[in-house]
């Protein structure tokens, strides 16, 4: 996917600039055609953040729930307040698609991941660049920040993962092994795992303080994207070409429960704060709410009219919110009422 959308996008630049006036033209009165596509079946309407020209690859709430990130393919990374769904700020600096956004665990600074080959960590409150890291040889597909907040993990087409210190942007390791370029990053909460999700089909768990690997888990059967784990640890989702989500018992060597019903590939997996259900997305352009311990499917509908790439919880549990892309539509970005959502999934159980 990463790969792909690094070489559209290169194809793509001219066209979309010639077009932006176009676009920004239409954006007021497609707002409103936005607000009423959303779903039949989904428990309540979202609502519509545009603003971005280009794909939305990456979503991440700051950990008050009080700020949106959103990296698109445009280059930059915006912030939106989620009281008022205003943009608040647009994070300008890169010179190629963002594909990953994480904020500190503080929320005062985040890092973003480039096409351009460099990792950039931002102050969140004056929108400037703090650090710019350099050392990857070719796209940056995926970021994460470690829950102390001081090392960044980074990864893409070079098949390496690095860690730096957040504090000066300094490297402190390359952890090689994949066999391919590496789309996906997610730290354990405790901090003593990182995951990384490779285009050779596996997963990777690293130990972040020596750098060693502990261990390899194989069953996905194409690319895999995007990594969560669970609140408490135990578990990690994974998101895959083969279009499936596999949930990694981690403490029950071997046991995986598999998610299958997606209809194409899938990009993203994101758990709910409890750590009772996951919510994948995929081109199939719908989202889906899974139950993390049995697997069964809790609830389903049509989110938008694109792919899409991205999906998010606020840490309160208050919002999901999803965004994609398609090249030739403005692609919005939609903040759902999670409540309602598994409200209705209750009502249906």
């Amino acid at each position: 996917m990463f790969s792909s959308m690094w070489q559209l996008h290169r194809s793509c630049v001219s066209k979309r600039r010639s077009v932006r006036f176009v676009r920004r033209q239409l954006a007021a009165g497609l707002l409103c055609v936005f607000v009423s596509v959303a779903t039949t079946d989904a428990a309540a309407e979202p609502r519509t953040l545009l603003g971005h020209e280009y794909n939305i690859y990456s979503l991440a709430f700051s950990p008050r729930s009080d700020l949106l990130a959103s990296a698109s393919g445009d280059e930059t990374v915006k912030l939106w307040s989620v009281a008022t769904g205003h943009e608040r700020q647009t994070l300008a600096g890169h010179e190629g698609p963002v594909y990953g956004v994480a904020f500190s665990p503080e929320g005062d600074w985040l890092a973003s991941a480039s096409g351009d080959g460099t990792v950039r960590l931002w102050n969140a409150g004056t929108a400037q660049t703090r650090h710019v890291l350099r050392g990857h040889e070719g796209a940056v597909y995926s970021i994460a920040v470690s829950p102390s907040g001081e090392l960044v993990a980074s990864a893409g087409a070079d098949r390496i993962v690095r860690l730096w210190k957040a504090a000066d942007g300094a490297p402190i390791a390359a952890l090689t092994g994949h066999g391919g370029d590496v789309y996906g990053l997610a730290f354990s909460p405790d901090g003593r795992l990182l995951a990384s999700g490779s285009r050779d089909k596996s997963i990777r768990l690293w130990d972040p303080a020596t750098g060693r690997l502990q261990r390899v888990l194989t069953g996905h059967t194409s690319d895999v994207y995007r990594l969560a784990f669970s609140p408490d640890g135990l578990q990690l989702a994974s998101a895959s070409q083969d279009k499936s989500v596999r949930l990694w018992k981690l403490r029950q060597d071997g046991e995986v429960v598999v998610l299958p019903n997606h209809g194409g590939p899938v990009y993203g997996p994101v758990f709910l704060p409890d750590g009772r259900a996951v919510v994948s997305v995929g081109d199939d352009k719908r989202i889906r709410l899974w139950d993390a311990q049995t697997g069964g499917l809790r609830n389903s509908w049509r989110a938008h009219d694109v792919p899409v790439y991205a999906a998010a919880i606020s840490p309160d549990a208050c919002f999901l919110a999803s965004a994609g892309g398609d090249d030739d539509v403005v692609n919005p970005l939609k903040l759902w009422d999670l409540p309602a959502i598994l409200a209705e999934a209750a009502v249906e159980d």
